[in-house]
């Protein structure tokens, strides 16, 4: 058999002796001397046969014929269509918040929406019965979403949950759950409940910078958010405290309009006494409204972001699909039990694809989200494997809606680089 090297092979750093190759279609890192390194791309048979069969398993090294692209995107489709073992529920069980953010996606939908006792039953039902047409299933995560969903905590989140849990731990099923919350209602009872009875553990929380902006931006007042703040540090404690491995997720959402706040908001957080390490704080870009940052932008703020307050965000995964709702094994369910394919579409009529007591319908919205392939200009760029031409929710027809740069990728690698990387010449991270 012929060799070749593969496309997806980038150099991330150089030293005097060696350099480190990624590659983006298995994810492996190395690193390779340069007299190898040099083989590599110019005489690969040279190469001795120990370090040539290292490269070939970890992917810097394919067959001759094979088309990787081509590879890559039919593997996607596989991924698309074919039976995972993990489904996701992203469940929003009231669309009503205690806020009227200004750039909100949920803005014009109907708040008096909330999730009757008959629906979390039928929900419940409907999850049950996606599992069991699917003998595959090892994993279930769930997803709390809103609105504000601990509006309804005791209403739906914890007795659909235990609910759930019960019927995973039956029948030897792994469960997870995380929520997205803007943290008003984080009192003690109940972030004990949801870090031990009903397995939440990844909160996130987010914020607009520091009092001033937010209160701006929420339409709400000081003390709310001195109470999120102390909120956020009491969820941490208790974790800590109790040896509780969550992830605590503070978002700061930014634009143009309040990075340097963004910026502010971080130092005050991480300057404060209670604040402890198993909080990881990261901007997140807001999207489709006036004063927002393009993603190479945002990029250059997310580098500044990182080399100030030590964030770092990891090597950027191989995947096949650009995100879970990109496959048949992932539903977002809203109030009314009502079906879509993203929580971007939660509350738009035209987008859902079915009701948890019905069947999913098989909509041209839905067709279109599920068998919306790469962009042809994707095919030829060695971030394919990660990126997959981007969200399918963003794109346009067959655009592609890119969410990484290589000066972003290489940045993370580097960091990783400094931080983890031990000696030897092939090793898969």
């Amino acid at each position: 058999m012929e060799y070749k090297v593969s496309y997806y092979n980038i150099k991330v750093s150089e030293k005097e002796e060696y350099v480190f190759l990624w590659n983006t279609a298995t994810g492996s890192l190395i690193k390779l001397e340069k007299e190898y390194y040099f083989l590599l791309n110019n005489e690969i048979e040279k190469l001795p046969l120990d370090i040539f069969e290292g490269l070939l398993k970890n992917g810097f090294v394919v067959d001759e014929n094979i088309d990787e692209a081509k590879k890559i995107i039919f593997e996607g489709k596989l991924a698309r269509f074919g039976k995972g073992n993990t489904l996701l529920f992203v469940i929003a069980p009231t669309f009503n918040c205690n806020y009227r953010c200004s750039y909100c996606f949920e803005e014009g939908i109907d708040r008096s929406l909330s999730m009757e006792y008959e629906t979390m039953i039928d929900t419940y039902n409907f999850i049950i019965r996606t599992i069991e047409r699917n003998a595959n299933i090892k994993h279930l995560n769930i997803q709390w979403f809103g609105g504000e969903p601990l509006l309804k905590f005791d209403e739906v989140i914890k007795p659909l949950s235990l609910k759930l849990i019960d019927y995973c731990l039956k029948n030897k099923i792994e469960y997870k759950a995380s929520i997205i919350t803007n943290g008003v209602f984080l009192n003690n009872n109940i972030i004990s409940q949801m870090v031990n009875d009903l397995k939440i553990t990844k909160i996130q929380i987010s914020f607009d910078g520091t009092e001033e902006n937010y209160c701006r931006i929420r339409k709400t007042t000081s003390s709310s958010f001195n109470r999120v703040k102390d909120n956020l540090y009491s969820l941490s404690s208790y974790c800590y405290t109790n040896n509780i491995n969550a992830k605590i997720h503070v978002r700061i959402n930014i634009d143009k309009n309040n990075i340097d706040d963004a910026f502010k908001l971080a130092r005050e957080l991480k300057g404060d006494s209670r604040y402890t390490n198993n909080i990881f704080i990261y901007l997140g870009r807001i999207r489709g409204c006036e004063g927002a940052f393009s993603f190479k932008e945002f990029e250059d703020i997310q580098i500044q972001f990182s080399e100030e307050f030590d964030v770092h965000y990891g090597i950027k995964e191989t995947k096949r699909i650009w995100c879970s709702q990109h496959s048949f094994n992932s539903y977002c369910v809203g109030p009314r039990g009502e079906l879509y394919k993203c929580e971007h579409f939660f509350g738009n009529k035209d987008k859902e694809i079915g009701n948890v007591k019905d069947k999913v319908k098989y909509t041209n919205d839905l067709i279109d989200f599920i068998d919306k392939d790469v962009a042809i200009e994707c095919k030829k760029c060695q971030l394919l494997p990660i990126c997959m031409s981007g969200c399918p929710a963003e794109r346009k027809d067959s655009d592609k809606s890119c969410q990484f740069t290589l000066k972003w990728c290489l940045y993370m690698m580097k960091k990783k680089i400094e931080r983890r990387y031990s000696n030897g010449s092939v090793r898969k991270r």
